[in-house]
């Protein structure tokens, strides 16, 4: 795993703002991502995030926490909340920013414990990689999440992009590829997946679970809470 999202979240904490981390695609020009969002301070959170965190309740699992904005939030809430990554820069920076409960494990590794909420945002569920990935973390979301327990997850409807460019076939448009670029080192292309509210909820069903679309915001970023 060559980690370049985890050191260039580190990198910038540590001072290195000039240094970009560039997001690569197979249909048009790279993007540059901004980090600063990653390290929001409790009062900083768009009502987006809020009203997810809103949500939270009981043993709380955040998946893909990164630099750890929302753990650190729950926190001082006075929540009980595990903050899971695969990144090691990122378990790191986290240690470091006050992240009292930290995980450094692949979701799929985690067994022996179960939450009352699961919470995985800033499309989150693009680890799934695609559509068959998706079934598959719902199954094992039901392994360690508590039988009233909640599954708290957003994502977006790419659609327009198959206006604007010619995207590779894929089974559903919504996998998308891409590779990071970080301090001229090139990382491995990697899918993830967005889902709109249809294929999201007819996926749910399919599966066992309901999904309740609880916001959506002007640019189509859409909250769902699952349930078993």
């Amino acid at each position: 795993m060559d980690d370049l999202f985890g050191k260039a979240l580190f990198d910038y904490f540590q001072g290195d703002s000039k240094s970009s981390l560039i997001l690569h695609n197979k249909f048009g020009e790279p993007d540059s991502l901004e980090l600063d969002g990653y390290f929001f301070e409790p009062d900083e959170l768009p009502d987006f995030d809020m009203i997810a965190l809103d949500f939270c309740q009981g043993n709380i699992l955040d998946i893909g926490a990164a630099a750890g904005r929302h753990a650190l939030y729950l926190q001082s809430l006075g929540k009980k909340v595990t903050a899971l990554d695969i990144s090691e820069k990122c378990v790191e920076l986290m240690t470091i920013r006050g992240v009292k409960n930290i995980l450094h494990k692949d979701i799929y590794k985690l067994k022996d414990q179960k939450f009352d909420t699961l919470f995985l945002l800033m499309n989150g569920l693009g680890i799934s990689k695609n559509i068959r990935g998706f079934r598959q973390l719902l199954g094992h979301a039901r392994n360690i999440l508590e039988k009233n327990g909640i599954f708290i997850l957003d994502s977006a409807d790419v659609s327009y992009l198959k206006e604007r460019y010619a995207l590779p076939e894929k089974e559903y448009f919504g996998e998308i590829d891409y590779r990071f670029e970080y301090k001229g080192e090139l990382g491995k292309w990697f899918t993830w997946l967005y889902l709109d509210q249809k294929k999201l909820t007819s996926i749910c069903e399919e599966c066992g679970w309901k999904a309740h679309i609880i916001y959506t915001d002007p640019e189509g970023q859409y909250l769902s809470i699952l349930t078993q």
